[in-house]
């Protein structure tokens, strides 16, 4: 098996066409084959990339927050630029209060300190209605945090807890019913 691994590079060096399967082309069971290239031939995985890089610049959790009409404004140019004809944002009445942080970072204190993240570097890293805290805390693994099993033999109160679940569910059972300063939330793979 060795000596297959060591001609493949050594081939690819030589410019020799290397004995390996070919992939099949990606096709579309949902557009006809001329129509799929054209679209593949426009569109750009790095373009779409950058745009939703520039989006994460934003929070906007709900229709009535600063950052959601910067948003909407950002999208409009965008489409005018790619050729769109009468576009238009529509204000609709919202309801609910509006929020929006203005900054926050997490930081590790120990064992050494280190910047964990940052509203700066994507805003969305905060969670909807957080409040304003200023915590050193302790941190304790939960798991997922969203179920009562994950805080067996666990305190948490005056921590902070880490989980990946349900995070109104979390914030129930780690803040409201045992006392934790506040979550740090990750999203699990499940």
């Amino acid at each position: 098996m060795r000596p297959k691994r060591a001609l493949i590079p050594i081939a690819l060096l030589l410019g020799l066409p290397p004995i390996l399967p070919r992939a099949a082309a990606q096709q579309s069971p949902f557009l006809p084959e001329a129509r799929f290239r054209m679209l593949r031939n426009e569109i750009s995985g790095d373009i779409a990339y950058d745009n939703l890089r520039y989006l994460t610049l934003y929070h906007s959790p709900n229709g009535g927050s600063r950052d959601f009409w910067r948003e909407a404004e950002w999208i409009a140019g965008r489409a005018r630029e790619y050729g769109l004809e009468d576009v238009q944002i529509h204000t609709l009445p919202y309801r609910s209060p509006s929020w929006w942080p203005t900054g926050g970072e997490l930081w590790m204190v120990s064992p050494e300190e280190q910047r964990l993240g940052s509203f700066e570097e994507a805003a969305v890293s905060i969670a909807d209605y957080s409040r304003p805290s200023d915590v050193t805390a302790e941190l304790l693994d939960v798991g997922d945090g969203g179920r009562e099993e994950d805080y067996a033999n666990l305190d948490v109160k005056g921590k902070l807890v880490l989980a990946s679940g349900s995070l109104a569910r979390i914030h129930e059972l780690a803040v409201e019913k045992r006392g934790a300063l506040g979550i740090i939330y990750y999203a699990g793979y499940r």
